[in-house]
């Protein structure tokens, strides 16, 4: 069975992995930047329409707060069992 993230990125066409969304061009004035790179995760993960986080961290934890309550709890979250 395939772990969720290689289900989604094979399945859906539209799926992107983080790295996939800017060039390294675009990200190069926030490498240096920890704060401001974790700004742009955010944003991102609010805005994506299926947020899949790779592990439970505390970024994970308030983007589906932030979901749960933009959407009233139909946000679409995918949580992945890292214990395959």
């Amino acid at each position: 069975s395939l772990c969720p993230v290689v289900f989604a990125l094979r399945n859906y066409s539209s799926a992107a992995k983080q790295g996939k969304l800017a060039s390294v061009e675009e990200l190069e004035p926030f490498v240096n930047h920890a704060s401001q790179m974790a700004a742009l995760d955010y944003i991102v993960s609010v805005e994506s329409d299926v947020f899949i986080p790779s592990y439970s961290g505390n970024m994970a934890r308030a983007v589906e707060g932030h979901l749960m309550l933009r959407f009233s709890g139909l946000s679409k979250t995918i949580e992945i069992n890292t214990r395959l």
